[in-house]
């Protein structure tokens, strides 16, 4: 069975994505009150845990600036982990890929 987890969307509609690591560590929170965490998933699991979900990415420019989550959504772990972009819409479609070619399978 797959295992759904839930990812924050900016309203960009960029998501945080593993691909997001800088210097070994992935930057979330609030301006000032940022964390720098190794681990992914323990990334996403505080962020979970946020009122507001906060996170550093890069923007058009490749400066690293601070989004703000304006929803979830729920993908397949071991997609998202695979994930090769920041686009909600490439995550989206390497979902139902998955999806599609699991249900092939059978």
């Amino acid at each position: 069975m797959n295992e759904i987890i839930r990812v924050p969307v900016a309203s960009d509609n960029t998501f945080f994505s593993p691909v997001l690591i800088s210097g070994n560590t992935y930057t979330i929170g609030e301006k000032g009150e940022e964390e720098h965490i190794h681990d992914y998933m323990e990334a996403l699991e505080m962020l979970s845990q946020m009122i507001k979900a906060r996170w550093r990415r890069p923007n058009r420019n490749n400066n690293r600036g601070i989004v703000a989550a304006v929803q979830w959504v729920e993908v397949i772990k071991e997609v998202l982990l695979n994930a090769k972009s920041i686009n909600l819409s490439d995550l989206m479609e390497a979902n139902e890929v998955f999806l599609k070619n699991q249900n092939e399978r059978k």
